[in-house]
């Protein structure tokens, strides 16, 4: 017979060592239920600052259930800071994935380590398609100025031409169709 409690408790204090800011016991009875911050490598926290925060964070609420682990833990993800809850839908799809590849063994550790590097995969990507975005407008305004450089390089060169033609007003009488 799985003693259950007790893998839940070693569970729990390996847990407590490895996330010693980010884990966060809620209670501990009749069933454990805990939280982990997860951050991503690019997470400021700087919640003062007027500068945009490049990363993102979110936490994982965890509560086991009487035969936890034969059974997944109940799970929410909560307190988004920098990511829409939307965006997080391709997270529990992973974690629902991992939750039946899991089956039958500690795996808390396992989920918060995907989401972990879900969201550093999620920020990375993102910061590379704001970055390509400002590289696609800077283009955009450079062609814009060179453009308009060049109409206005056009133009004074008409005028140039124009200064240089010289009008011969004398050669009315051999027009034919010049009528005064």
């Amino acid at each position: 017979m799985t003693d259950y409690k007790e893998e839940q408790n070693n569970e729990v204090e390996a847990l407590e060592s490895i996330y010693p800011e980010e884990f966060q016991l809620i209670s501990d009875s009749p069933l454990h239920k805990f939280t982990i911050l997860v951050k991503s490598n690019t997470y400021q926290g700087n919640e003062d600052s007027t500068e945009q925060e490049p990363g993102a964070c979110f936490t994982l609420q965890f509560e086991y259930t009487p035969k936890y682990p034969d059974e997944p833990p109940l799970m929410e993800l909560l307190d988004f800071q920098n990511i829409e809850e939307e965006e997080c839908l391709p997270l529990r799809t992973l974690l629902e994935e991992q939750f039946s590849e899991c089956a039958g063994m500690a795996m808390v550790f396992t989920l918060v380590s995907a989401a972990q590097e879900w969201i550093n995969t999620f920020i990375e990507n993102r910061l590379k398609k704001e970055e390509e975005e400002a590289e696609r407008l800077l283009r955009e305004e450079e062609e814009r100025e060179r453009v308009s450089d060049t109409a206005v390089a056009v133009d004074e060169t008409l005028f140039e031409n124009l200064d240089d033609l010289e009008l011969d007003d004398d050669d009315e009488d051999d027009d034919p169709d010049y009528k005064p």
